[in-house]
């Protein structure tokens, strides 16, 4: 059925320990060549995040802004947020600063808690009443984007990432504006 001298000259350098030791260094060689995860990301190291958040349409409230390391609860549940910063607003604009964060792949987002009770504040459609802004400027329509489309790497010392405010009840008062206007009243 098998031809036993070919199989004995096969098994034959894995009979001894030096043989037997090639062959699992060989093995070990192969199984790490066929990992499919590489990463470009260098171990043990940190940087600081610098986010410069624009568009506030009031002062009023607070910014939270919350920076997130897995997709995990991105970008609603706070709690698996990474870190999360509260910061006042002057001028329209917010500056966020996180430090010592390790190197490696994070979402951003940021909610302008014009109330104070630390939610989004939304209609009953579900349509959001507060500002909102993401990193990386993702498009979306319905809903948030996810992680991935929001992510970034961190892989340097510094760096800084703009977020620009975004209002959906925009077009509404765009809307009260222009009857403000024409008739006087609203």
């Amino acid at each position: 059925m098998y031809n036993n001298k070919a199989l004995k000259l096969f098994l034959r350098p894995c009979c001894n320990v030096a043989g037997l030791l090639f062959c699992l260094f060989a093995g070990l060689l192969l199984c790490a060549g066929c990992s499919t995860k590489n990463s470009v990301i260098p171990a043990k190291q940190t940087g600081q995040l610098s986010a410069q958040i624009k568009g506030f349409r009031n002062d009023a409230g607070e910014a939270i802004v919350s920076l997130f390391a897995t997709a995990g609860g991105f970008p609603d549940d706070m709690g698996k947020a990474w870190q999360n910063l509260r910061l006042k607003i002057e001028s329209g604009r917010a500056s966020a600063l996180f430090t010592a964060v390790p190197y490696g792949e994070y979402a951003l987002c940021v909610l302008h808690d014009e109330d104070g009770d630390s939610q989004m504040k939304s209609s009953w459609l579900g349509q959001p009443l507060e500002g909102f802004g993401f990193s990386g400027r993702p498009e979306y329509n319905f809903g948030p984007p996810d992680f991935a489309e929001a992510s970034f790497l961190l892989i340097s010392e510094d760096r800084e990432i703009v977020v620009v405010m975004r209002y959906d009840t925009a077009r509404k008062e765009k809307q009260d504006d222009r009857r403000v206007g024409r008739s006087g009243k609203p």
